[in-house]
């Protein structure tokens, strides 16, 4: 987002952080430091991180952030979710049910980015 501020871009262009979202700020993640639960609110969280927590779980366990690679200008990981697959098609399944809940997250994701062009 640093890098993307200092751009001039057209006026149908906005440069949005994804929202905080409660479930982020105590997350389950692995890397160079092992396993360690830690805030990824403006970090690691994908959009799959705001499809809820059913989707997020596996074996009754959050699927952790992976730590990928370093950003030197940052002095940050960058990270993912472990298994974005499995969790994109979870939510596919979800998707599918007639009665879908559990998608405040992504309601809040997807109202900033409407709320962005108002």
């Amino acid at each position: 987002m640093k890098k993307l501020t200092s751009k001039t871009v057209p006026p149908n262009i906005r440069i949005l952080k994804y929202p905080d979202i409660t479930i982020a700020k105590n997350y389950p993640t692995v890397g160079p430091t092992g396993k360690k639960k830690m805030n990824v609110n403006g970090l690691a969280c994908s959009i799959e991180m705001y499809f809820g927590v059913d989707v997020l779980t596996r074996n009754n366990e959050l699927i952790p952030i992976q730590w990928k690679g370093f950003e030197e200008k940052e002095k940050k990981y960058q990270g993912e979710i472990a298994d974005k697959n499995y969790v994109q098609e979870t939510f596919r399944k979800k998707l599918r049910k007639t009665e879908v809940t559990e998608i405040e997250d992504l309601n809040k994701l997807l109202n900033g980015i409407f709320n962005a062009y108002k």
